[in-house]
């Protein structure tokens, strides 16, 4: 439009009236920027004196001058807060209809830096393809990244950085293709130098019916400080160099994923241990696989290892008739002991899949099925297929080593022998803990045992602790590799007065089934040191006073301050039953021929009550119990001893003086009462 035309056209709008609510007045730069201005915000738009800037009023009076020679003409439109971002090569055109509501946008070539303050439920759209561009948001709300078949290449930086902490909503639009592939070098950005090819400070939630491929040419792919979620799209990340996605959390609910990390990385790291798969298809692939700590699968899923498979090699899944299941192309040199995860709802659970690379056989796994409860760890599945299926796979099971930084790996339980005595079966070699966590390369050490992972043993207490502390759903119950000496308290306490009456059984035969039903070990502890603190702190109550001192984490080196856990506690007398039938795998319940009832507040359990205590069990009841601690150093573990009663403490009381205790030796246990003030050994336990 020529200067004079454009100057009677602005005097023109500025005779009429500004009332029309719903439209926009589109001012078209000549930089290839629109910005759009609402009729409803602006009170004039005039040339100022020298005719050398136009002059926009806003009803508020504020002034804006562009140039009148970048000026190229004004149209009007309806309103909408899509900012539409359109590469073509090495330019960029924008439609910004924010840009007078807290918007700015700026370009540099292909290159596009967004500032966004106070402007809420706004809309990026970007389209087009650059081999040399990029695109930078800054913004201090909520906002939606809508990719229509976008495709940027970055020479030296990221392809897309959100500077953002808020929420962003990734929708790939309908039907489309986008392509995300970033620097082999970063440049510093404004003192930044954010490596990866999608990078974002806030969470990301990625919907829609398109498709995304992000391939990093440094490090990561996807990096987000905060949560990652996948819901409806489809999303392939890349990288030969490092991590595919690395976030605070991951989440899907549906859709798929394709997660391939370096042979140094992994293929989906989570910071904060958070990892849910609720639904759609996901395959990980990298050197370390995603090993969540809180969530698990609630689908069914393959996790293993595979040997060595180089770039390019087709990897396919089949099931046991030959049919492909799932199919994918390494993208770079893997070594041995790749990690490989596959989840998606055409597996079945028990069934056997065979996993080629290159068109040969490499492994065969069965498909397990994951629960609310299922975590896994580093180092806790190695070979799936040798395993005896007594357990679901990826749970935490019995006979794990549990670590000070609360983490734990395999400990090679395989299940129970129902056809024998009852013999717990391990892994031949047993194996050894690992002292350096995988995950976070820091050294950690040995401070219990997983001895149950059944939710019904554990306390309402426990569930409610673990709850406050950000656990949705607990994993087990730890035994202390390590015992203390202390007396229950100097004798001079009635517990009964802070509610904990004594316990016995209305007859003899009466008393196992009451204590075996008690697990509220925590429960005491709580009502103990909140009503007895006084008394703790004084040193009347020896054991506790270690607890809430601190005194038997620093002895046992954990669980460290961060951890989720109850920290340590007293047992009740079913939890202390529990540690010897599920690492004796003699199960008293299930044999009550072998229950030998003494008094309303003492029992035996003996192999057969009518021979002598000193008639040995068919199996060695304390070498059962010890192979759980048998890997373990001299410095992390007190094996349970041999030769005679040892009396580990409990926490229900049969009298006011007294304390259940669990006499064990390698012939027979025993509940019985104690002496509070009696130095007896303490197997702590912890729920997590």
């Amino acid at each position: 439009m020529k200067k004079g035309l454009l100057f009677t056209a602005l005097t023109a709008i500025a005779a009429v009236s500004m009332a029309w609510a719903a439209e926009t007045l589109w001012l078209h730069r000549a930089d290839g920027i629109t910005m759009g201005l609402p009729i409803s915000k602006a009170d004039s738009i005039t040339v100022d004196a020298s005719r050398q800037n136009v002059v926009i009023v806003g009803v508020d009076r504020s002034t804006t001058n562009i140039p009148r020679a970048d000026l190229q003409r004004i149209t009007m439109g309806d309103a909408t807060n899509v900012v539409d971002i359109t590469f073509a090569g090495a330019d960029v055109t924008v439609v910004n209809p924010r840009a007078f509501e807290g918007v700015t946008v700026e370009k540099n070539g292909a290159d596009v830096v967004v500032v966004a303050e106070d402007a809420a439920d706004v809309v990026y759209r970007l389209s087009g393809a650059t081999e040399d561009g990029s695109v930078s948001i800054t913004s201090t709300d909520d906002f939606s990244l809508a990719l229509n078949g976008v495709e940027i290449t970055n020479a030296d930086g990221a392809a897309i950085e959100l500077k953002t902490e808020r929420n962003v909503a990734v929708q790939l639009c309908e039907g489309t293709q986008s392509k995300l592939v970033d620097a082999s070098t970063f440049a510093a950005v404004g003192g930044l130098n954010e490596s990866a090819c999608l990078y974002s400070e806030g969470s990301l939630t990625f919907t829609g019916g398109g498709a995304l491929s992000i391939t990093a040419g440094q490090k990561t792919a996807l990096f987000s400080k905060r949560a990652v979620e996948v819901n409806g799209a489809a999303v392939s990340c890349v990288s030969s160099f490092a991590d595919a996605i690395s976030a605070g959390s991951f989440r899907m609910e549906s859709g798929s994923v394709v997660a391939q990390g370096a042979d140094s990385g992994s293929s989906i790291n989570c910071t904060d241990g958070s990892f849910i798969i609720n639904g759609g298809k996901l395959i990980a692939m990298a050197g370390n696989c995603t090993e969540p700590t809180e969530y698990a699968c609630n689908q069914y899923y393959v996790l293993c290892t595979i040997p060595s498979v180089a770039k390019g090699a087709a990897i396919t899944v089949k099931d046991e008739a030959g049919k492909e299941t799932t199919g994918f192309i390494a993208v770079q040199d893997y070594a041995d002991n790749t990690r490989l995860l596959i989840s998606e709802p055409s597996l079945k659970v028990g069934s056997t899949y065979s996993i080629f690379a290159a068109g040969a056989k490499v492994a065969t796994f069965e498909a397990v099925e994951g629960t609310a409860s299922a975590t896994w760890r580093a180092g806790e599945i190695e070979d799936v297929e040798s395993t005896k299926k007594d357990f679901d796979y990826g749970e935490v099971k019995i006979g794990d080593y549990y670590y000070s930084d609360g983490s734990w790996s395999d400990g090679g339980f395989l299940g129970f022998d129902r056809t024998g005595n009852g013999k717990v079966l391990w892994a031949s070699p047993k194996p050894a803990p690992t002292y350096t966590n995988p995950y976070t390369g820091a050294a950690r050490k040995v401070i219990g045992i997983v001895y149950t992972t059944d939710l019904s043993r554990m306390g309402e207490a426990e569930k409610q602790a673990l709850k406050e502390k950000g656990v949705k759903t607990p994993h087990g119950l730890v035994m202390a590799s390590r015992v203390i000496l202390a007396q229950w308290d100097n004798g001079l306490y009635d517990e009964s007065g802070i509610g904990l009456s004594p316990i016995v059984g209305a007859t003899p035969e009466d008393l196992y089934p009451t204590l075996n039903a008690i697990v509220s070990g925590y429960k005491v502890h709580k009502i103990m040191t909140e009503n007895r603190k006084s008394e703790i702190a004084k040193g009347d109550y020896p054991v506790l006073n270690n607890l809430v001192s601190g005194a038997v984490d620093k002895y046992y080196g954990g669980p460290a301050a961060d951890v989720k856990s109850t920290g340590w506690y007293v047992p009740a007398p079913a939890q202390m039953f529990d540690i010897i039938r599920n690492f004796s795998g003699l199960d008293y319940t299930e044999n009550p021929e072998w229950y030998y009832p003494v008094t309303t507040t003492r029992f035996n359990w003996q192999r057969d009550k009518y021979l002598s205590f000193w008639t040995k069990y068919p199996e060695n009841l304390i070498e059962l119990i010890n192979v759980t601690l048998s890997t373990l150093a001299s410095t992390e573990k007190d094996d349970f001893p041999t030769g005679g009663d040892v009396n580990y403490m409990t926490s229900i009381f049969p009298s006011n003086d007294c304390y259940y205790c669990m006499p064990i030796c390698e012939k027979y246990v025993s509940c019985e009462p104690i002496y509070k003030t009696n130095i007896q050994p303490v197997r702590f336990v912890l729920a997590f």
